[in-house]
């Protein structure tokens, strides 16, 4: 009995000595100027919880990262947010992706308060953004306008549906 838990006790270890792991490398280009993204941004799986910053070039290694199919965020202060969905890491090589970063801006093709959603304009309500007053405030409180923060990316919803609750 005392021989087979060892047995097992090593097979166990053995396996985590030959887990399978792979990198992710790449390049974040800027999407008008299609140069290397010169700003700092963060690059991470989030499922995962593992990532980097890329390099001044734009540039980026991951490494030691299990095999398998993740979402990776592409994170930059001052520019919207962005997912790449299914991105495949395989066994002892590396995952190689080139992105254009920000990927462009879905908010500025909106015209009018008409929701995109249920093609309504009845629960539609302005988003606002910079420091509130307290008028503001109390237009906030009482549902006829969303606060959208003080820090604003340029892609920034101008409306939201509160039957959709969703920003547009």
């Amino acid at each position: 009995m005392r021989i087979s838990l060892v047995c097992l006790l090593v097979l166990i270890d053995m396996g985590n000595l030959f887990a399978q792991t792979g990198s992710l490398q790449g390049m974040l280009f800027n999407r008008i100027t299609k140069q290397g993204f010169s700003a700092s941004a963060q690059i991470w799986f989030p499922d995962l919880d593992l990532g980097t910053l890329s390099e001044p070039d734009g540039s980026f290694k991951i490494y030691n990262i299990p095999i398998g199919v993740y979402r990776l965020n592409i994170k930059s202060i001052g520019f919207r947010d962005t997912t790449i969905m299914q991105v495949k890491i395989t066994s002892g090589q590396a995952t190689s992706v080139n992105i254009n970063f920000p990927i462009g801006c879905h908010f500025n093709n909106q015209k009018g308060n008409e929701c995109p959603y249920c093609k309504k304009q009845d629960a539609t309500i302005p988003i606002v953004y910079g420091f509130p007053s307290n008028r503001v405030m109390q237009r906030a409180k009482h549902n006829k306008l969303k606060l959208g923060g003080c820090v604003t990316t340029g892609c920034d919803p101008h409306w939201y549906c509160k039957r959709d609750e969703r920003d547009f």
